[in-house]
């Protein structure tokens, strides 16, 4: 996309683990490979900044980190889930994202 984010990917197609994702416009992005693999039920995406590096966390346990191509400007909250081209439902429990600011 060209905007700044910060998001989680994962794509039957093309991934077999989560990707952590980073870019200040469509050019300029950080994919780092997490390791780690879809449970195919429940799982906490985090983020934690600490001023310098973004830290990916999965269930609790880091599993990315990364300083480069950082938005610089406020990001708005956003999910996106796409099931296409399969019998599965995807459900997403909104009332659980939550969003924190570290000071």
């Amino acid at each position: 996309p060209n905007w700044q984010y910060v998001m989680f990917r994962f794509c039957s197609t093309t991934d077999t683990t989560w990707k952590f994702v980073t870019g200040t416009d469509n050019t300029h992005q950080t994919v780092v490979d997490t390791g780690v693999v879809p449970s195919g039920s429940f799982q906490l995406l985090q983020f934690d900044f600490d001023g310098s590096t973004l830290t990916a966390l999965i269930d609790g346990v880091a599993c990315g980190f990364t300083s480069l191509t950082l938005p610089t400007a406020i990001i708005r909250l956003f999910g996106s889930i796409d099931n296409k081209n399969t019998n599965n439902n995807v459900t997403v429990d909104w009332s659980d994202m939550l969003y924190f600011v570290k000071a």
